[in-house]
């Protein structure tokens, strides 16, 4: 390939007129821009735009297109690396060096000692450029990279020996001693955590003092100064101060205690005192403090039950998932999108994956036996050894039952209502003659099945989950199992759902999937959903939440578990 010419091509088409201004977020959008606005594009073009695309760590950096190695040949990267000035992008022209170092295109090591010692030359220039821009006028990406670049410059000035090592570990002390302000505080915290790592035991004496002082600066603070507390906290273990250790882990669990204390929701709350008693645990002289501490959460936490919220804040949902699960229900029949819906049941969990899903942060909770208040803030059950978990057990489940919900159910629910129109008569023959459906029952189960399929849960749940008792009775009945006694002239029913799960269990009826979801939908105090509904306990603020609707689609599945049976029985 031609890189002279195809620089030259660039720059008549100006191409660096477009993106020479472009900071590191927005290289690839310029790019594309400019591809569009021209009609043209080369492989040099298609480099850049993939080179874009990357991760600094403290010792490497890491690009994301897995053909980017494959796309300029060695002679091609030689000749841009001599030619690395007509690159009018500075973040290009870093990344590019980078790129070079990575997968060492230019024989770095000893055999070419001086272009590396050239590339890190140009990289301490760059960082100076970019500095003055970042200085100016508040830069995110000078916020975010510029100290990323400084440091992978400092470890790779280290690891060839190179003689302006030094000047990176300079060009870091002056970005550690600019004066505080919001915008740089990232650059100076960053710096100081870079130095320290690299200087004697008397500059880290200095940075820790400097560090104290920003502590104070930023008071109120919450994300910054938890940033600061962990570098303070590097710093004196560096330094062997045991005592300076504990004073700044103390001041972290303070820190978190008091945002806490201000926060409007419940479970962020719960989650910041907990963060501060994991610290309080680990100090001597805190003991009373994580007592007290663990008291308050053992108190607030039963809270959460009453408004699980299911879906933790880095979750973010799965869009493959969801589109595979539109597919499956996408241009079919009626019916085998309703067998497609049952079908899918086989996602439920087990309880270990549940108890693999257990994290540090539940660690804490695990000590306590939590009580569950009502809306008067009297005890209604206890999680304790009746429940046979700990908290973080159902707030997992209940998470892993939200992911069911938004990658399974609810797009499979969407795209049936906007492929079909149906009403709740579309329904009755499926129900009829069902050996799950009792006599009688047909239209409840008809309605019941056409609201969940209609989103509408609470609707659902009201006309299912009470013939759920009948319906196992009605299926152990058939195989000639007691369910009534007789008593003093009066005939009695069992009515314990644990049993009828039980000697479902034991029958080989259903499954161990089926069975542990059942028993903590329906058994375990902490959802107990059908005594919910008996009792008018069910708010509407629980209509949307995951445990309802993977309720309803359990009892979907045993109205259409009967026609999967039978059309496998035919296709043999």
């Amino acid at each position: 390939m031609d890189i002279l010419g195809n620089i030259q091509v660039l720059k008549e088409k100006k191409f660096w007129d477009s993106i020479a201004n472009a900071n590191i977020d927005y290289i690839r959008p310029a790019i594309t821009q400019w591809e569009k606005e021209k009609e043209y594009t080369n492989e040099l073009i298609q480099f850049f735009y993939e080179i874009a695309g990357f991760n600094y760590t403290e010792k490497d950096i890491c690009f994301y297109s897995q053909n980017l190695k494959d796309i300029l040949s060695l002679e091609d990267c030689t000749v841009l690396f001599q030619n690395i000035d007509q690159i009018e992008n500075q973040y290009i022209k870093v990344l590019t060096l980078g790129f070079f170092w990575k997968y060492k295109k230019l024989q770095p090591q000893k055999e070419n000692f001086n272009a590396v010692l050239l590339s890190l030359e140009v990289y301490l220039e760059i960082i100076d450029e970019m500095f003055q821009r970042f200085q100016k006028e508040h830069d995110i990406s000078g916020d975010i990279y510029l100290i990323r670049i400084l440091t992978y410059c400092l470890y790779t000035s280290a690891a060839i020996q190179s003689p302006i090592h030094d000047d990176f570990v300079a060009k870091a002390r002056t970005f550690a001693d600019l004066e505080y302000t919001k915008d740089n505080l990232y650059l100076i915290r960053s710096a100081i955590d870079l130095l320290i790592k690299h200087s004697t035991s008397t500059e880290t004496e200095l940075y820790l003092t400097k560090l104290e002082k920003l502590l104070r600066d930023t008071k109120g603070e919450y994300v910054q100064q938890e940033a600061l507390y962990n570098t303070a906290i590097s710093a004196a273990k560096r330094l062997d101060n045991k005592t300076k250790v504990e004073e700044f882990l103390a001041h972290k669990a303070e820190m978190f205690e008091l945002e806490a204390r201000g926060e409007k929701d419940i479970h962020r709350e719960v989650w910041l005192l907990r963060r501060a008693a994991n610290i309080y645990i680990n100090l001597p002289t805190f003991k009373e403090k994580w007592k007290s501490l663990s008291q308050e959460i053992e108190q607030k936490s039963p809270r959460l039950l009453d408004a699980l919220v299911p879906i933790r804040f880095e979750y973010k949902a799965n869009r493959e998932y969801i589109a595979r699960s539109i597919q499956a229900v996408s241009n079919k029949s009626f019916r085998e999108c309703l067998k497609e819906l049952a079908k899918c049941i086989n996602i439920l969990p087990f309880e270990r994956q549940i108890e693999e899903m257990k994290t540090k942060e539940g660690i804490l909770s695990d000590l306590f036996a939590s009580t569950v208040l009502d809306e008067k803030g009297f005890a209604s059950a206890t999680i304790s050894d009746k429940n046979k978990h700990p908290m973080s057990f159902y707030m997992d489940l209940n998470f892993y039952w939200f992911s069911m919900c938004i990658h399974c159910i609810n797009p499979m629910l969407s795209r049936i209502n906007q492929e079909h129109f149906f009403t709740y008569q579309d329904l009755i023959p499926f129900c009829t003659d069902n050996p799950f459906i009792p006599e009688g029952r047909i239209e409840i189960f008809a309605k019941g099945l056409y609201y969940f399929l209609k989103q509408d849960m609470m609707t659902s749940a009201a006309l299912l989950v009470p013939q759920l008792e009948n319906s196992f009775r009605h299926i152990l009945y058939g195989l000639e199992l007691i369910t009534k006694s007789h008593n003093e002239g009066k005939q009695e029913y069992k009515i314990e759902l644990q049993w009828f799960l039980d000697t479902l269990l034991e029958r080989k009826l259903i499954g161990n999937k089926m069975f542990f979801n059942l028993g903590m939908l329906l058994c375990d105090d902490s959802f107990n959903i059908r005594n919910e509904l008996a009792h008018g306990l069910l708010s509407d603020s629980r209509s949307d939440k995951a445990d309802v609707m993977v309720l309803n689609w359990c009892i979907f599945f045993f109205v259409f578990a009967h026609l999967m049976r039978e059309d496998l029985q035919n296709t043999k």
